[in-house]
């Protein structure tokens, strides 16, 4: 497709897809304005006609930012982790963001930080960063690699403390190579979870409660 693309022009509608990631964490700033915009029947019909796209879903009202830090979920960085005891991270889990659910589906990256705090698992979330699915879907391979290598330095710094990542969903991480994915994700010891294994069940978990903090509401 980049070869293609080398010698015929794209459309804008490649240029939307694959930066989507970076223009979401500006468009959630504002996410009632361009919930309201992205609504009006007009747009929906005028997007549909010049980008060939329709039935964009709303931002999520909650920040997940927000959230997380009025629940004391601290972020995944190496000085937070340098800061725990060898038990303390056999008892910890690293959350790595995904674009679309944490900004169209904030209420599920709650419910999965509630899931793991009730199997008493301390967590840590991964601050966002593009990981360029978009970019690769669109054929964008030059600045997907770039983006890439960038994410999976990330988690290649973080990996070497030895707590495990997971995604919201099973398949968040897939985007990862076969090579970064064995080098960052590690299973936890007899009796311990793979967050990556239970995160795709906490969309069925309502009402639950971090143990560490009272939950606020949305």
């Amino acid at each position: 497709m980049e070869v293609y693309h080398g010698r015929y022009l794209r459309s804008v509608r490649d240029y939307v897809i694959g930066g989507t990631e970076f223009m979401l964490p500006t468009l959630a700033k504002a996410a009632p304005l361009y919930n309201a915009v992205i609504g009006q029947r007009w747009v929906e019909q005028l997007m549909r006609r010049t980008l060939g796209m329709s039935d964009s879903p709303a931002l999520s009202r909650a920040s997940v930012k927000k959230q997380l830090n009025a629940w004391g979920v601290a972020e995944a960085t190496p000085l937070s982790l340098a800061l725990l005891t060898e038990q303390q991270r056999a008892n910890s889990v690293i959350l790595v963001q995904d674009a679309f659910t944490t900004h169209f589906e904030a209420k599920l990256v709650m419910d999965v930080v509630e899931l793991l705090s009730r199997l008493n698992l301390r967590v840590f979330v991964m601050p966002f960063s593009a990981n360029g699915k978009p970019l690769q879907v669109q054929g964008f391979l030059g600045a997907f690699e770039r983006t890439a290598a960038k994410q999976a330095e990330r988690l290649r710094t973080l990996a070497r403390f030895d707590i495990p990542p997971g995604g919201h969903r099973p398949g968040d991480d897939a985007h990862l190579s076969p090579g970064v994915r064995q080098s960052v994700r590690r299973r936890r010891g007899a009796g311990g979870a793979d967050a990556a294994g239970v995160a795709g069940d906490a969309h069925q978990y309502t009402g639950a409660q971090p143990t560490h903090t009272n939950r606020p509401g949305f």
